[in-house]
């Protein structure tokens, strides 16, 4: 039965800025696979390509309505009938920020009528309205290959401290009821750029992708059964992410990017996507040197390809052999031996991908030889690792893995060749080729890879004495042992473990994290270290505030650096239970904060990392505090597990071993973050079952004030869902990202209104983070020709009231006076001639002080500049208000812009509502006070003053507080300050105008 595909290339875009110059070729590379060996005949291609030259092939436009439309036709059965459908998309592609628009780092695809990303949000294509709508339709099997950058977003716009986090987004709804199985591959991580080859036209992924499916030798799997190479779609995958690398490596200029492909795990099978005949597939040269010399005359060389029911030896050679003997093989796994009398054999195993050259020494050999090696049956191989936590994994000849397991594996296999690797969350473990001999033991440690470390980092850890053993493992405490590439954030956690008083950790102590454990009976804490495996090493003046979910803030204060392990700080604080949420601010970022939960008898740990490229780690434990706790003490290697549980689902993957999820539901007794954590990977598997049978009532009776508790058990009782995700609610805000989008599609559904920390979180939410984080800063719009961009993901309110914000932005101005500095702050038109400022704004016009209001301060364009003639009135608000009368002609000739609708009655802020602040502040220089849209929310009202939280700073004072729901403006910005939680502070405008 045919096949059908939906093959999408984007050079051309409406804004030129966002032009590209490989994304029609990758797409035509594809369609032209397809067609020729996808089984996709003409009828069933739908081709959308958007072009800077003409193609000489029918096509559809690549805008969003068409891309729609081919979707839409699926859904509506155009492919039922097909066995598989592919879809394929190059060109530009971002990771949405917010949860409004798209998912938590939902990848968000931009067709070609996108000019302005902002201003065009509705035109962009979300994951979810194509793989997952997709996925509860025929074809039953899918694949989906992105070739697209999914950073565009963050490009220009603020960015979260803990910027792009590494969790793929997986398609969400009812697994039971989906329809297909589908694969998926991004030809980039989140946050991450996609690199293309300006000079052969290209990118990098899609001629990788295209060359596994004709049979590149990395991404062939051997069938037995079939006789035949198989491209499988998880060999492909293994093959494109090498073959980025190495490509990436010889392109001019990809210093920049960090493109790593992304598998995320659906749940679906292992799928072939071609065959190949054994004669189909080019054979690779080897080239085999043998020494010394004097074993060379009786000396006999066999290659085997040792798997069950084949004839295992393939080549022979010799005696006698010269140094250097070619053969050429087929791609696989083989065996190379040689033997000679008086020497001891020898016997490598080698994958045969690429031209290689293999060298075999062979050694004189003083006991007689033996040959007791029983012919049939099996053998036994027993994969260990320093790490007993480690996870490893086997696999066969034909890519099938065949045994797992923790510190140890013991496999009883037929004679053959295997791979063993550890399996690191963050990939990249160390990989062995092995031969299992029959009726023969055979044992191998499996070495890892080099810790991800920069030269800072590991320069002081061996000052403590923590270095990589023979075998590339750190041991950073005696009662941890060896540990497989442990991260800085991992060592950093089991520091703070450590400082509890677990025995043999004295070197871990030595890092200097504080000793925070003994807490008051009830009591609770936290305590927050930052650390920097970045080369620019950590930044200063590093700072944490923690507030309560009122906003009233409980410490505030800067980081102290760790004598003894400065690329480190840390600060800790006691403080009674109860929600909170604590926050970052660095140097340079956008400060972010993460919800939390203080519980009684808790320690709330929260570990952060500067990792290289802008990626960042984050750790979060809810520990059991020191006293007459028995469960208290902390074993530092089931902590590792707990470590290693929370990496493998920090970056999208479930645990490799599902009977480790029963360990980490009942680990909860450790940590409650773990029984939420194997929670929802147990929901997110369909498996709800199994958590309610174990976990779900006693993580409501013992931990009652962890919002994600009730979060979980609304997910597994739907009988008591409304009820149980009430108290979630009014608990406070969930601390897994998983959780919060559940309750607030749930809050949104049943039709209640959006909290205003709720809707700030779903609004500025950090991509792909495993942990609810979010910005706290509001994002400015600079105004440019009178108007601004449609703001980001999230803030609906503006985007709907786009033109009357606009009909306010150009009659606000900034204040300059004639003999400097270049302002003094803003001032806006509130009816024919007159505007309306602080009187500290104008401050010496009345002794003869010049000043001038330019209503276009814009980044481009000649200024718009009339004269301060006199004052109208002096309104005495507190602070104290002045209306001045403006020169009718501007120094250029042109005419006064009208006045600014303005509430002249008295309204009633409403607490949580969007409002903007037009104006001009200075965040960097004077130069940099150019007009600037600030959105933010109502915080509060007295009666005397309106405060808000839109991002200000000097210069705007004089600012109009502008209602974007009616747009009015409501009251006149003249501070702000930095108490309790920073906020704006508006004068109602409506006193201007006495009764």
């Amino acid at each position: 039965m045919a096949n059908f595909a939906i093959v999408i290339g984007i050079d051309r875009y409406d804004n030129p800025d966002f032009a590209l110059s490989g994304a029609v070729s990758d797409a035509l590379r594809f369609a032209d696979w397809a067609s020729a060996h996808g089984d996709v005949p003409p009828e069933n291609l739908r081709l959308l390509l958007s072009s800077t030259t003409d193609i000489d092939r029918e096509h559809g436009a690549a805008d969003s309505a068409a891309i729609a439309a081919v979707v839409h036709e699926v859904l509506q059965g155009a492919a039922a009938q097909a066995d598989r459908l592919f879809f394929h998309y190059a060109g530009h592609g971002l990771t949405a920020p917010g949860i409004v628009t798209g998912g938590p780092g939902e990848p968000m695809l931009v067709p070609s009528d996108v000019a302005v990303w902002t201003r065009d949000e509705r035109l962009l294509v979300g994951f979810s309205q194509v793989i997952t709508r997709l996925r509860m339709v025929r074809p039953a099997t899918q694949f989906f290959f992105i070739d697209a950058c999914r950073d565009f977003t963050l490009e220009g716009v603020y960015q979260p401290v803990i910027g792009p986090a590494t969790s793929a987004w997986v398609p969400v709804g009812d697994a039971e009821q989906a329809l297909s199985a589908q694969h998926i591959l991004y030809a980039t991580s989140p946050g991450q750029r996609a690199a293309e080859d300006e000079r052969r036209r290209q990118g990098i992924f899609t001629p990788a992708l295209v060359d596994g499916l004709l049979g590149a030798h990395r991404a062939l799997a051997w069938s037995q059964e079939l006789g035949q190479y198989e491209v499988r779609f998880s060999t492909l995958a293994r093959h494109v992410k090498a073959a980025v690398r190495r490509r990436l490596a010889a392109v001019e200029g990809a210093d920049e990017f960090v493109q790593e492909p992304q598998t995320p795990l659906t749940g679906a099978e292992d799928a072939v996507l071609a065959r190949f005949a054994p004669d189909e597939v080019p054979k690779v040269q080897v080239r085999i040197q043998v020494d010394p010399r004097l074993a060379r005359q009786a000396c006999r060389l066999k290659v085997a390809y040792p798997l069950p029911g084949t004839e295992a030896v393939i080549w022979v050679d010799g005696p006698p052999v010269e140094q250097s003997s070619v053969v050429e093989l087929p791609p696989f796994d083989y065996t190379f031996s040689a033997e000679s009398p008086g020497y001891t054999e020898v016997r490598q195993s080698h994958g045969v991908y690429e031209p290689r050259v293999i060298a075999l020494r062979l050694d004189s050999r003083s006991d007689p030889a033996r040959s007791d090696v029983p012919e049939g049956g099996d053998g036994e191989l027993v994969v260990t690792s320093p790490d007993s936590s480690a996870v490893i994994g086997i696999w066969n000849g034909e890519r099938k893995q065949v045994a797992s397991g923790s510190g140890m594996v013991y496999a009883r296999l037929g004679p053959g060749l295997y791979r063993a690797r550890l399996m690191l969350p963050e990939g990249g473990g160390g990989e062995r080729l092995v031969e299992v001999v029959a009726g023969r033991i055979m044992s191998i440690v499996l070495d890892a890879p080099p810790p991800a470390l920069t030269a800072a980092p590991m320069e002081l850890l061996r000052r403590h004495e923590i270095r990589p053993d023979e075998h590339g493992y750190l041991e950073p405490a005696e009662q941890l042992g060896p540990m497989a590439r442990p991260s800085l954030g991992s060592l950093l956690a089991f520091a703070a473990l450590a400082a509890n008083g677990a025995e043999q950790a004295e070197r871990l102590r030595g890092l200097g994290v504080a000793d925070v454990w003994d807490l008051p009976h009830g009591g609770s804490a936290v305590l927050a270290i930052v650390g920097s495996n970045r080369s620019e090493g950590l930044p200063a003046d590093a700072e944490l505030v923690v507030r309560d979910q009122w906003g009233s803030t409980l410490d505030r204060g800067l980081f102290d650096v760790l004598p003894r392990f400065p690329v480190a700080a840390q600060r800790h604080v006691v403080l009674p239970p109860g929600p909170a949420h604590v926050e970052l601010r660095f140097p340079g970022h956008t400060p972010t904060r993460y919800a939390i939960t203080r519980l009684p008898n808790r320690i709330t740990v929260l570990v952060t990392v500067l990792e290289p490229h802008g990626r960042v780690e984050v750790q979060q434990y809810l520990l059991p505090a020191a006293g007459d706790n028995p469960k208290a003490r902390l074993d530092l290697r089931r902590m590792h597990r707990i470590e290693l549980a929370q990496r493998f689902y920090s970056t999208g993957q479930s645990v490799p071993r599902l009977d480790d999820l029963d360990d980490l539901l009942y680990g909860k007794w450790i940590d409650p973050l773990l029984g939420c954590l194997a929670g929802y990977m147990l929901i997110r598997q369909g498996e709800t079952d199994r958590f309610s049978a174990i976990a779900v009532h006693n993580m409501l009776r013992h931990f009652p004030g962890l919002p994600d508790s009730y979060v979980l058990a609304a997910l597994c009782e739907p009988e008591e869902r409304d009820e149980l995700f009430e108290r979630a609610l009014a608990t406070g805000i969930p601390v897994f990202a998983e959780g919060f989008r559940a309750l607030y599609e749930w809050v949104v559904a049943s039709g209640r209104p959006v909290p205003p920390e709720m809707a700030d979180i779903a609004t500025d939410s950090v991509p792909g983070s495993p942990w609810t984080a979010w910005a706290a800063d509001r994002p400015t719009f600079v105004v440019r020709d009178g108007t601004f961009e449609v703001p980001p993901f999230g803030w609906d309110d503006l985007t709907n009231a786009h033109d009357r914000i606009r009909r306010v932005i150009g009659g606000v101005g900034r204040v300059e006076p004639a003999d400097g500095p270049s302002f003094s702050g803003t001032a806006f038109l509130v009816a024919p001639g007159v505007v309306a400022t602080p009187t500290f704004v104008v401050d010496g016009f009345a002794a003869g002080r010049r000043f001038t209001v330019d209503f276009r301060a814009e980044p481009e364009g000649r200024p718009m500049r009339f004269a301060v003639l006199d004052v109208c009135r002096v309104v005495g608000t507190d602070p104290e208000t002045v209306l001045l009368r403006l020169a009718e002609r501007s120094d250029e000739d042109e005419a006064l812009p009208d006045p600014v609708p303005v509430a002249r009655r008295a309204v009633e802020p409403v607490s949580g509502r969007t409002v903007v602040v037009v104006g001009h502040p200075a965040f960097d220089s004077p130069a940099g006070a150019v007009k600037r849209v600030q959105p933010g929310r109502i915080l509060g009202f007295d009666g005397q003053v309106i405060r808000h939280d839109a991002t200000t700073a000097p210069g705007t004072a004089g600012a109009p507080l502008v209602d974007p729901h009616t747009g009015l403006v409501i009251g006149i910005h003249y501070a702000a300050q930095f108490g309790d939680r920073k906020e704006g502070r508006a004068l109602p405008v409506w006193k201007l105008w006495p009764r």
